[in-house]
């Protein structure tokens, strides 16, 4: 949701607060004012709820991770409204100082709310970017797996192929710093491959494929040893 959206739903609801709070024949007195200056923030306050919720990009993952935040924004709008509205018909038999208080406790726990869940957004979202980047080889050498499998024409390795494939598609799919240097030679391994069925050369090939298997289930053991520290 980009700002100017925001504005406009800003805009509809102070005049839709406005119109209740001077239309209805309220006491205008001290405790009237700070219900309509709260109500006002409540308001406002909208316009950074929502861009903060869905603004900031346009992943469709931060904008799910947005929805807790918008949440809040709403729960507290609805909230300081019927505190607002209330302290209004109510101005005269309530003292100012409980007034300014309940509406101070709603602004603090909304900022406090929405600062906590933010940080939290960002955190997942920082993670699940890293985790990204942690499976991208696993990815890639997927790919590149299923595509060598339609190039070979010869069934035995053909059958090779895919069984390495499917090898590939069942492995852990989190690499680290202890599975790079094996990774880079499966990289290194396919390379080869293709180069050798492109020359029709099946004896290589099957040795390639031999040193590929031995390579993942190296991978394998490095990612589960991993898991155990």
């Amino acid at each position: 949701m980009n700002k100017k959206i925001s504005i406009i739903i800003v805009t509809v609801l102070v005049v839709f607060f406005s119109v209740i709070s001077f239309v209805v024949p309220f006491n205008v007195n001290g405790n009237f004012w700070i219900s309509y200056i709260f109500g006002m923030i409540a308001i406002l306050s909208q316009i950074y709820f929502l861009t903060s919720a869905f603004g900031k990009d346009d992943k469709t993952v931060s904008k799910i991770y947005g929805f807790p935040i918008a949440r809040i924004g709403i729960f507290y709008l609805i909230v300081q409204f019927i505190a607002s509205v209330v302290e209004m018909k109510f101005s005269r038999m309530m003292p100012i100082w409980s007034v300014l208080v309940i509406n101070v406790l709603l602004l603090c726990f909304a900022v406090l709310g929405s600062i906590a869940t933010e940080g939290v957004r960002d955190e997942i979202i920082k993670q699940d970017a890293t985790l990204e980047d942690k499976t991208e080889n696993i990815k890639k050498l997927r790919s590149i797996s299923e595509s060598i499998v339609g190039m070979c024409s010869n069934d035995e390795l053909k059958r090779t192929l895919s069984d390495i494939s499917e090898k590939i598609r069942y492995s852990d799919p989190v690499s680290s710093d202890s599975t790079k240097g094996t990774e880079e030679l499966l990289f290194s391994l396919f390379d080869e491959l293709k180069k050798a069925i492109l020359d029709n050369k099946l004896d290589r090939s099957s040795e390639i494929c031999s040193d590929i298997v031995f390579n993942l289930k190296k991978r394998n053991r490095l990612c589960k040893m991993g898991k155990n520290y």
